[in-house]
Protein backbone atom coordinates (compact mmCIF):
# COMPACT_ATOMS: atom_id res chain seq x y z
CA UNK A 1 0.00 0.00 0.00
CA UNK A 2 1.16 2.59 -0.55
CA UNK A 3 1.46 6.00 1.58
CA UNK A 4 -1.14 8.95 2.25
CA UNK A 5 1.17 12.05 1.63
CA UNK A 6 -0.84 15.09 2.96
CA UNK A 7 -0.27 18.70 2.79
CA UNK A 8 -2.41 22.04 4.63
CA UNK A 9 -2.46 24.80 3.06
CA UNK A 10 -2.23 27.93 5.05
CA UNK A 11 -3.51 31.53 3.85
CA UNK A 12 -2.30 34.01 5.91
CA UNK A 13 -0.70 34.28 9.78
CA UNK A 14 -1.06 33.05 13.05
CA UNK A 15 0.23 33.93 16.09
CA UNK A 16 3.04 31.53 15.90
CA UNK A 17 3.98 32.10 12.67
CA UNK A 18 7.69 33.15 12.93
CA UNK A 19 8.52 35.88 10.59
CA UNK A 20 11.61 36.03 9.26
CA UNK A 21 13.19 38.91 9.52
CA UNK A 22 13.71 42.08 6.94
CA UNK A 23 10.40 40.40 5.46
CA UNK A 24 8.13 43.03 5.73
CA UNK A 25 10.67 45.90 5.54
CA UNK A 26 11.18 44.45 2.08
CA UNK A 27 7.09 44.83 1.56
CA UNK A 28 6.61 40.62 1.17
CA UNK A 29 3.55 41.19 3.41
CA UNK A 30 1.40 38.16 2.15
CA UNK A 31 2.25 34.69 3.59
CA UNK A 32 0.91 31.30 1.99
CA UNK A 33 2.30 28.11 4.00
CA UNK A 34 2.32 24.13 2.85
CA UNK A 35 2.24 22.61 5.82
CA UNK A 36 4.09 18.67 5.18
CA UNK A 37 1.74 16.50 7.40
CA UNK A 38 4.02 14.11 9.18
CA UNK A 39 0.63 12.22 10.89
CA UNK A 40 -0.88 11.95 7.69
CA UNK A 41 2.10 9.78 6.05
CA UNK A 42 3.08 6.48 6.66
CA UNK A 43 6.97 6.97 5.59
CA UNK A 44 9.56 6.13 7.51
CA UNK A 45 11.59 9.21 7.25
CA UNK A 46 10.84 12.83 8.92
CA UNK A 47 9.97 13.83 5.54
CA UNK A 48 9.54 13.44 1.72
CA UNK A 49 11.93 14.35 -0.47
CA UNK A 50 9.71 13.79 -3.12
CA UNK A 51 6.71 15.57 -2.59
CA UNK A 52 9.33 18.42 -1.36
CA UNK A 53 11.05 18.51 -4.69
CA UNK A 54 7.33 18.81 -6.31
CA UNK A 55 6.16 21.46 -4.42
CA UNK A 56 9.01 23.74 -4.65
CA UNK A 57 8.94 22.84 -8.67
CA UNK A 58 5.75 23.61 -9.04
CA UNK A 59 5.28 27.07 -6.51
CA UNK A 60 8.59 28.00 -8.60
CA UNK A 61 6.70 27.18 -11.76
CA UNK A 62 3.87 30.02 -10.33
CA UNK A 63 6.45 33.05 -9.47
CA UNK A 64 7.57 35.22 -11.47
CA UNK A 65 11.28 35.29 -11.41
CA UNK A 66 14.72 35.46 -13.10
CA UNK A 67 17.15 34.47 -10.24
CA UNK A 68 16.79 31.26 -7.50
CA UNK A 69 18.87 30.40 -5.29
CA UNK A 70 17.92 28.21 -2.46
CA UNK A 71 20.54 27.46 0.94
CA UNK A 72 20.77 25.56 3.80
CA UNK A 73 22.55 26.56 6.91
CA UNK A 74 24.08 29.38 4.66
CA UNK A 75 26.81 26.90 3.59
CA UNK A 76 25.08 24.82 1.01
CA UNK A 77 23.41 26.63 -1.50
CA UNK A 78 21.98 26.09 -5.30
CA UNK A 79 21.69 28.51 -7.91
CA UNK A 80 19.44 27.43 -10.10
CA UNK A 81 16.00 24.74 -9.70
CA UNK A 82 17.73 22.81 -11.91
CA UNK A 83 20.95 22.61 -9.56
CA UNK A 84 18.76 22.13 -6.39
CA UNK A 85 16.58 19.30 -8.25
CA UNK A 86 19.53 17.15 -8.90
CA UNK A 87 21.49 18.05 -6.32
CA UNK A 88 19.50 18.20 -3.15
CA UNK A 89 17.64 14.50 -2.91
CA UNK A 90 21.19 12.92 -4.14
CA UNK A 91 22.80 14.46 -1.00
CA UNK A 92 23.62 12.07 1.89
CA UNK A 93 20.66 10.42 3.89
CA UNK A 94 22.13 12.10 6.78
CA UNK A 95 22.80 15.18 5.99
CA UNK A 96 19.59 16.01 4.04
CA UNK A 97 16.67 18.64 5.03
CA UNK A 98 14.65 20.62 3.51
CA UNK A 99 16.17 24.25 2.36
CA UNK A 100 16.47 26.91 4.79
CA UNK A 101 15.00 29.39 2.55
CA UNK A 102 14.52 30.31 -1.08
CA UNK A 103 14.96 33.70 -2.43
CA UNK A 104 13.20 34.75 -5.54
CA UNK A 105 14.09 37.62 -7.24
CA UNK A 106 13.38 39.20 -10.67
CA UNK A 107 15.44 42.13 -11.85
CA UNK A 108 17.43 42.35 -9.38
CA UNK A 109 14.68 42.70 -6.67
CA UNK A 110 13.50 40.10 -4.17
CA UNK A 111 9.99 39.19 -5.14
CA UNK A 112 9.30 36.27 -3.20
CA UNK A 113 11.10 34.56 0.06
CA UNK A 114 10.46 30.68 0.67
CA UNK A 115 11.38 30.20 4.58
CA UNK A 116 11.05 26.74 6.10
CA UNK A 117 9.97 26.27 9.57
CA UNK A 118 11.42 23.47 11.44
CA UNK A 119 8.38 22.33 13.67
CA UNK A 120 9.73 19.24 13.58
CA UNK A 121 12.27 19.82 15.81
CA UNK A 122 10.33 21.26 18.57
CA UNK A 123 6.91 20.13 18.01
CA UNK A 124 4.63 23.34 18.20
CA UNK A 125 0.98 23.85 18.45
CA UNK A 126 -1.34 23.00 15.72
CA UNK A 127 -1.62 23.04 12.90
CA UNK A 128 2.37 23.01 12.24
CA UNK A 129 2.97 20.79 15.35
CA UNK A 130 5.86 18.01 14.09
CA UNK A 131 5.79 19.47 10.64
CA UNK A 132 7.91 20.89 8.21
CA UNK A 133 6.60 24.16 6.99
CA UNK A 134 7.30 25.77 3.92
CA UNK A 135 6.16 29.59 3.94
CA UNK A 136 6.31 31.96 0.84
CA UNK A 137 6.31 36.09 1.19
CA UNK A 138 5.14 37.54 -1.13
CA UNK A 139 3.76 41.22 -2.02
CA UNK A 140 0.53 40.65 -3.13
CA UNK A 141 -2.34 37.51 -2.78
CA UNK A 142 -0.85 34.55 -4.61
CA UNK A 143 -2.84 31.93 -2.66
CA UNK A 144 -5.31 31.34 -5.89
CA UNK A 145 -1.60 30.25 -8.51
CA UNK A 146 0.43 29.28 -5.30
CA UNK A 147 -3.01 26.76 -4.12
CA UNK A 148 -3.34 25.95 -7.97
CA UNK A 149 0.69 24.78 -7.82
CA UNK A 150 0.11 22.75 -4.85
CA UNK A 151 -2.51 20.66 -6.30
CA UNK A 152 -0.37 20.27 -9.40
CA UNK A 153 2.38 19.08 -7.27
CA UNK A 154 0.24 16.53 -5.37
CA UNK A 155 -1.38 15.44 -8.35
CA UNK A 156 2.05 14.36 -10.30
CA UNK A 157 2.88 11.93 -7.19
CA UNK A 158 -0.35 10.79 -6.14
CA UNK A 159 -0.50 12.95 -2.55
CA UNK A 160 -3.13 15.01 -1.52
CA UNK A 161 -4.26 18.51 -0.13
CA UNK A 162 -5.97 18.35 3.50
CA UNK A 163 -7.17 21.68 5.18
CA UNK A 164 -6.96 24.69 3.55
CA UNK A 165 -6.97 26.66 6.54
CA UNK A 166 -7.44 30.85 6.53
CA UNK A 167 -5.33 32.95 8.79
CA UNK A 168 -4.78 36.20 9.91
CA UNK A 169 -4.25 38.16 6.53
CA UNK A 170 -1.34 40.86 8.34
CA UNK A 171 0.78 39.13 11.10
CA UNK A 172 -0.33 39.04 14.67
CA UNK A 173 0.89 39.73 18.13
CA UNK A 174 3.58 37.32 18.69
CA UNK A 175 2.24 34.65 21.01
CA UNK A 176 4.32 31.98 23.45
CA UNK A 177 5.46 29.46 20.73
CA UNK A 178 6.56 32.32 18.73
CA UNK A 179 8.27 34.33 21.17
CA UNK A 180 10.50 31.21 22.75
CA UNK A 181 11.32 29.33 19.15
CA UNK A 182 12.81 33.12 18.04
CA UNK A 183 14.96 32.71 21.53
CA UNK A 184 15.72 29.52 21.22
CA UNK A 185 16.71 29.13 17.21
CA UNK A 186 18.72 32.88 16.81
Amino acid sequence: MSPDRVIHLVKGYHDVTPVPEGVLHEGLTDRFAIILDPFGSELEDDFDVELILAVITWMSRAIEHDTFLAEIDNQRTWPSLAAFAEQWPAMPADDIIPPQRIHYKAKGSLVCLEETEYWALCGGPAPYSDSYTLSYYTRSDMSDAFEHACRGACEQIGARIGEVIAGSPTPVRPGLWRRLRSKLFR
